[in-house]
C-alpha cells in the first residue's frame, strides 16, 4: 500500500519539511537536520487532481514516506503511521525495502 497524496502533503507540512529521524544509528544528535524546502508539483497529475478537486501529486526529491508499522504487520496508510524521512535515514531503518516492522 502507499500513502495518499493528502497524507503526504499533510505530513510534509506538519514537520516543516524536515526529516523526522531521531535514530542513533544515523549518527546525528537528536533530529536529522536534512530539510526539503519545497516539494515539486507533478505537472500532468497535479493539474488533473486540481481539476477534480483533489490534492495534487507532488514529488519529494531526496525524501520518502516510511510506514512506522508496515502494512503487512497491520499498519495503515494514515498520517499517524507516516514518517517523513530523508533517503539516507530511511535506508538506515531495519525495515527499508522489506515488509518487516521496526
Amino acid at each position: 500500500m502507499a500513502f495518499s497524496n493528502q497524507v503526504k502533503k499533510q505530513k510534509y507540512e506538519n514537520v516543516g519539511g524536515q526529516c523526522e529521524c531521531t535514530r542513533v544509528v544515523c549518527g546525528h544528535k537528536g533530529r536529522c537536520p536534512a530539510y526539503l524546502s519545497m516539494p515539486v508539483l507533478q505537472p500532468q497529475a497535479g493539474a488533473l487532481a486540481q481539476l477534480l478537486g483533489q490534492v495534487p501529486a507532488y514529488s519529494y526529491p531526496g525524501f520518502e514516506f516510511n510506514h512506522k508499522l508496515s502494512d503487512i504487520a497491520g499498519g495503515a496508510d494514515t498520517l499517524a503511521n507516516c514518517e517523513f524521512m530523508c533517503v539516507t535515514c530511511h535506508t538506515n531503518t531495519r525495515s527499508y525495502g522489506t515488509n518487516l516492522t521496526r
